[in-house]
C-alpha cells in the first residue's frame, strides 16, 4: 500500500510540476534603521528618563558621525575663554531666532558631544550649541588663581582674568590700576553665583558700601558674622576696607581674604579673632 501512494504521489508532482521547498526563516536587518540614540550620563540622571508610564518613543534619527560623537566624548566640564562670550544656540548652525541664551566669559558648561565646528552642551536645564573654539577644559586659564602675600598690578594676568569676568565695573583698567578691593569681593561673589544690583550712586568705593546698599533688595547687613558675607570698616583716619568672610568658626574666629588690606594691589589671606574683629567695627553684609 506505501508503494502504491509513493507512486502516485510522483505522478502527481510529475503531472502538476510540483516540489517541495524550504523557506528560509532568517531576517535581514534594514539598513536604513539607525541604532536608537545611547543615554548620556546626564540623561540616565534625569527623572524624565524613568517615566513609570512606559511610553514608548520613535528612536532619535542621527548620522553616523553624531553616533560616534556620542560613543567617543564622556561628558566634560568646559569653560567659554572668549572675553566677549558665546551665543548659544538651539542647532548646531545660525539662523534666525536660533539664540537661546548668551553666556559669559568664564561660563562653565557641560560638553556631551561634537558636531563639525560645534559643541554640544547642557547649561541651566538647557541642551544647545556653541561654537567649540570659544571652550577650553582648562579652568586656570579662564579663573584666576591668588597668592596670599602677592602683589596684582594692572598687568598681572590675574588682574586681567578678574576684570574680564566682572567686565571691568569700576573702569579701573582704563586707569591701569592694581587689582581694586571692590573688584575682588564681586569676582569672589561671581564664583558662588551672586551679584550685587547697584544703584546710579558712584562711587562706590571700600567704606561706603553699606550706605549704598543699606535697605536693597537682595541685601542683609548685620554686626554679626556670617560665612561668604563682606565684611566692610572704616579706621581712625577714614580709610575704609573691605574682606570676604570665608568662614567663622565656634569662637567668632574670622577667615578672610582681601586686596588691599597692607599694601594697594596684595592679596591677603588672614585669621581675624574676636577680640581684633570687633574693634574694627565693622558691618556684615550679605548677598542673596
Amino acid at each position: 500500500m506505501r508503494i502504491f501512494w509513493l507512486v502516485i504521489k510522483d505522478l502527481f508532482q510529475f503531472v502538476f510540476g510540483f516540489t517541495d521547498t524550504k523557506f528560509n526563516t532568517a531576517i535581514t536587518p534594514r539598513m536604513d534603521i539607525l541604532p536608537i540614540r545611547p543615554l548620556t550620563r546626564l540623561e540616565k540622571l534625569n527623572p524624565q528618563t524613568l517615566s513609570s508610564n512606559n511610553v514608548i518613543t520613535q528612536p532619535e534619527r542621527m548620522d553616523m558621525d553624531e553616533a560616534k560623537s556620542e560613543l567617543l566624548y564622556e561628558p566634560t566640564i568646559m569653560y567659554v575663554c572668549e572675553p566677549d562670550g558665546s551665543i548659544f544656540l538651539g542647532a548646531p548652525h545660525e539662523e534666525f531666532d536660533m539664540v537661546i541664551d548668551n553666556f559669559l566669559y568664564g561660563t562653565a558648561v557641560t560638553v556631551l558631544s561634537f558636531k563639525g565646528r560645534y559643541a554640544r552642551v547642557w547649561k541651566s536645564n538647557n541642551e544647545g550649541w556653541v561654537l567649540k573654539d570659544v571652550l577650553t577644559p582648562d579652568k586656570n586659564s579662564v579663573w584666576p588663581s591668588l597668592i596670599s602675600g602677592m602683589v596684582y598690578d594692572c598687568g598681572a594676568d590675574e588682574t586681567k582674568k578678574i576684570r574680564v569676568l566682572i567686565s571691568d565695573i569700576f573702569n579701573a583698567g582704563r586707569f591701569s590700576l592694581s587689582l581694586q578691593p571692590g573688584e575682588y569681593i564681586l569676582y569672589r561673589l561671581m564664583t558662588d553665583n551672586r551679584q550685587i544690583v547697584w544703584t546710579s550712586i558712584r562711587p562706590r568705593t571700600p567704606g561706603t558700601w553699606q550706605q549704598i546698599l543699606r535697605g536693597k533688595n537682595g541685601i542683609h547687613m548685620s554686626v554679626s558674622p556670617k560665612a561668604d558675607s563682606i565684611m566692610e570698616w572704616v579706621n581712625e583716619s577714614g580709610e575704609g576696607y573691605l574682606a570676604y568672610v570665608e568662614f567663622v568658626s565656634p569662637e567668632n574666629t574670622l577667615a578672610l581674604t582681601s586686596v588691599g588690606l597692607t599694601e594697594i594691589g596684595i592679596f591677603t589671606e588672614l585669621v581675624m579673632a574676636e577680640s581684633v574683629w570687633r574693634e574694627l567695627r565693622p558691618v556684615f553684609i550679605e548677598v542673596v
